[in-house]
């Protein structure tokens, strides 16, 4: 079963993303900013195997980027959202990720906290090419 779990505090993007997850038959999740503290495996419903990651502490005051984290998907499917995420003009809605055993522990605001760093590092090293 394809499922999605989502942090976007834009109301108006998180619909679009909705509609478009409805659309693609992906049971969607929408979680607010305290559930950033739970696990990954907390948010899809899975038992936590391994402790949970330590990482810095959440601070509610602290932006937050918008974060879709997608599980149970094929590589077609994959690839199907991501080309329908670009024709919605949604492909900016928030960093991605897909469920691993590996982040399993994490907490989202952890995965988030990381996705945003491997964004930024992937960018300078664009601009470097450049």
């Amino acid at each position: 079963m394809k499922q999605a779990v989502i942090f976007q505090p834009d109301d108006g993007v998180y619909m679009l993303l909705s509609g478009l997850m409805k659309r693609l038959g992906i049971c969607e999740k929408r979680i607010s900013g305290k559930e950033l503290t739970k696990t990954v495996a907390e948010l899809f419903g899975l038992p936590l195997v391994f402790p949970a990651k330590q990482e810095e502490e959440y601070n509610p005051l602290q932006p937050v980027p918008a974060m879709i984290i997608l599980a149970g998907f094929s590589q077609e499917e994959l690839d199907e959202f991501l080309d329908a995420r670009k024709e919605a003009g949604l492909r900016g809605a928030g960093l991605l990720a897909m469920m691993t055993p590996d982040n399993l522990g994490w907490t989202a605001f952890g995965l988030a906290r990381e996705l945003q760093r491997e964004h930024e590092e992937m960018r300078k090293r664009l601009e470097k090419k450049s």
